[in-house]
């Protein structure tokens, strides 16, 4: 991986995963919930720029950053409450607010041990070419593109949230006992 979008769920990592998939980039989303082990990363790479945008990343950054250690990261900073009421408008399970919290407190570790890139959400359409000159610094994404996307609303179908892959269930289990 040369690059990673994370952040708390429902911080338009999806979007983000569309936006920066283009010219010599490939950014999957949620990539981790197709893997079995963290090294299955390592035989993804689509493209010169492979990147995940994946709020469930920051459960394995430490992993992540042993395997590339050069990858460079961006973290999305939604409030947490509104991503809890986004998230039990349509997404709610018995353990929503406890998954969000181990999130939360992931991603903050996150920011306090790795050199990444903050962009708070409200202004990530504000901060478009500073995200891409950062995880693609090769690509320029033209400005009808970027107009094109800005006009889609992107989002994950409930479905897709309950087909997480072994890597991720397995440590949401691991989170949930001590819940």
């Amino acid at each position: 991986m040369d690059y990673l979008i994370t952040g708390l769920p429902r911080s338009r990592t999806a979007w983000l995963a569309n936006y920066l998939t283009v010219g010599s980039s490939f950014c999957y989303h949620e990539g981790l919930k197709d893997c079995f082990d963290i090294g299955d990363l390592r035989m993804m790479k689509k493209a010169p720029y492979t990147g995940n945008s994946d709020s469930s990343a920051v459960f394995f950054i430490d992993e992540m950053k042993s395997l590339f250690p050069d990858m460079k990261i961006v973290v999305i900073d939604r409030n947490y409450q509104d991503v809890l009421n986004s998230l039990e408008k349509d997404y709610a399970g018995p353990y929503t607010r406890y998954l969000v919290a181990a999130t939360k407190t992931s991603k903050e570790y996150t920011q306090s041990h790795y050199p990444h890139l903050l962009v708070k959400f409200k202004d990530i359409n504000r901060r478009l070419d500073e995200i891409t000159e950062y995880c693609i610094p090769s690509e320029e994404i033209t400005e009808s593109r970027k107009k094109m996307l800005l006009d889609l609303k992107v989002e994950v179908s409930k479905n897709s949230y309950e087909k997480v892959g072994v890597l991720v269930k397995d440590k949401l289990k691991e989170l949930l006992a001590y819940a």
